[in-house]
């Protein structure tokens, strides 16, 4: 790849993830209609994995508050407790994210088979924990932005931000290990059917 397509791919890359950043969950999957005021942990962390990997100071500084944004709102959902109905396990990042603010309609839709709190105003939110995959997402995506603030914001910002990282990052870790360690052998498997 030249240097010239290697920018072009970079700015295309950019500019796509501009128009779905959101102020109130940072990376959001697409920039109009009702997927625009939701939040899914998984594509909020590939995203931010894929652009931070490509940035130069001025793409840096738009878009790292955006990733930054992102990881905030997956650790203000980390489970706390078991609960089938929406699959929230202690130390789980969630899945997707509903608040009051996104598209209603999508909600009532999604009520028929999901857990769809209604408040007593009216509005509806959402949090769902299935997917398994979203704690080493996570964990990547941690340590991409942490290159990328060394590299455009120096040595200090990153250990800032790894400290401030770090209990979550061993609380989703002792989860992957504790329910995906199938055989025991330290190593994580897929998740079990069923778990």
């Amino acid at each position: 790849m030249t240097p010239e397509s290697r920018a072009e791919v970079g700015n295309t890359a950019l500019y796509n993830l501009l128009q779905v950043t959101h102020p109130e969950f940072g990376i959001v999957p697409s920039p109009e209609g009702n997927r625009f005021n939701n939040y899914f942990t998984r594509d909020a962390m590939r995203s931010g994995m894929v652009v931070s990997e490509r940035l130069d100071l001025e793409s840096a500084r738009l878009i790292l508050p955006a990733i930054i944004k992102s990881q905030e709102v997956a650790i203000s959902h980390i489970g706390v407790k078991t609960d089938p109905e929406t699959g929230e396990r202690k130390d789980l990042l969630p899945h997707e994210v509903h608040s009051k603010n996104s598209p209603q309609d999508r909600l009532i839709e999604l009520e028929k088979d999901h857990p769809v709190r209604v408040n007593p105003d009216g509005s509806r939110e959402m949090v769902t924990w299935f997917a398994d995959d979203v704690n080493s997402l996570f964990r990547s995506n941690v340590a991409n932005t942490g290159k990328a603030l060394a590299r455009f914001e120096g040595i200090d910002s990153q250990r800032e931000y790894y400290l401030q990282r770090w209990p979550i990052v061993l609380r989703t870790l002792r989860h992957d290990i504790e329910s995906g360690d199938i055989d025991g052998d330290g190593l994580i498997e897929s998740m079990p059917k069923g778990k």
